[in-house]
Order: C-alpha cells, then structure tokens, then sequence
C-alpha cells in the first residue's frame, strides 16, 4: 500500500527572457525547436481548460489533502499558462505568426469539442453535466501522465544541453513541475467518476 506523503504543491513566481533567443534555439535542429515551439501557443489554451474543469471539480472533492493538491495544480497550471506567454517576444522577434493556432484552440477549449456545452448543444451536456465534467477529467488525467513522460525526458534529455538556456530554462522548469503535480489530474477524475465500471 502506497504511504501518503505530505507534500504540498505550489505556484512558483518565475520570469523567462527570451529577447535574446535564436530563431532555431536547439541548435542544428530545426524541427525540434518547431515543435517545442508550439507547446507555447498550445499550452496556454490547454492549461487554462485544466483550471476550468479542476476548478468546476472541487465541489466535488471531499478530501482535504486531495484538494489541496488540485488547488495548487491549479496554480501550477496558470503559472505555466502566464509563463508560456511570454514566449510572445520570441515569436514577434523572428516572425512568427501562431494566431491563427491560438483561434482555433480557444475556440476548442471553450466552444469547441471540449467546451461545457460542445457547438451550441445545450441539453444533453448540461442535463449530464457532471458526467462530461468527468469525461473531460479523464482525458486531463491521461494526459496528465503524458507530460510527466515528457517531463521527465526534458529533464534528462542530453540532446537540449547545448540549447538556448532561456527556452531550457523555462521547459525544464515546467517539466519539473509535470512531475510533480503528476497524479492529481487522475485523482480528481476518480473523486469524480469513482474506481468503477460505472465511473
């Protein structure tokens, strides 16, 4: 049986400058850099959807140390999401354009397919609202777990050492946090749907 271990999940207050950041910051790896580059225009949007849903949660969570842990995922994630922003200079300075991008996700998150009430339909997601909130739980606490993995490799990756040390900075900083917060995205879900078949 796992022990509980009294840890307390926190925001931390950090500052990036990317002003001085290359176009291609993984050096002679033009993909890589573009693919890290667009955790900065999806993270955001998806960490902000997280906050909604772990805060529409938490009613329903009736252990204390539990929602401790969602409240400061809650933060983790809006620092994460503040702190992925400020990435904006970087794209501005080599002209970069992820607007388009960033239409599509906030319209995704909030009146797409992952809104409370997806294209407009009203009755079903509200009259099972809380079974959609859970559904949605579910897909945060998978991907919860996915980060951790990608947290974890960023940590250890060899291959970004020679890489821009503010971008390094700032991904591994979020990646050790992914680790840290890694199983209250699942732990919400169960408080949530239950360990059952039915959940």
């Amino acid at each position: 049986m796992a022990k509980f271990m009294d840890h307390q999940i926190i925001a931390r207050k950090v500052h990036f400058d990317f002003s001085q950041t290359p176009r291609h910051w993984v050096p002679n790896d033009v993909l890589a850099t573009h693919v890290l580059n667009s955790m900065h225009v999806l993270l955001p949007a998806v960490e902000h959807w997280f906050c909604r849903l772990a805060n529409k949660t938490l009613p329903y969570v009736h252990d204390k140390n539990l929602k401790a842990d969602i409240r400061g995922f809650i933060a983790q994630e809006a620092a994460h999401a503040n702190a992925h922003k400020g990435a904006e200079i970087y794209f501005q300075t080599h002209g970069i354009d992820p607007t388009p991008f960033r239409h599509f996700l906030d319209w995704m998150f909030k009146d797409g397919f992952m809104g409370d009430t997806p294209f407009g339909i009203y009755g079903p997601f509200k009259r099972y609202s809380k079974q959609w909130l859970a559904f949605r739980m579910g897909i945060i606490a998978s991907l919860e777990h996915y980060f951790c993995f990608f947290g974890t490799w960023v940590l250890d990756a060899e291959g970004l050492e020679r890489a821009d040390p503010a971008m390094l900075d700032i991904v591994r900083w979020h990646g050790a946090e992914e680790v840290e917060h890694r199983t209250v995205g699942y732990d919400a879900y169960r408080a949530l749907a239950g360990d059952h078949l039915k959940g």
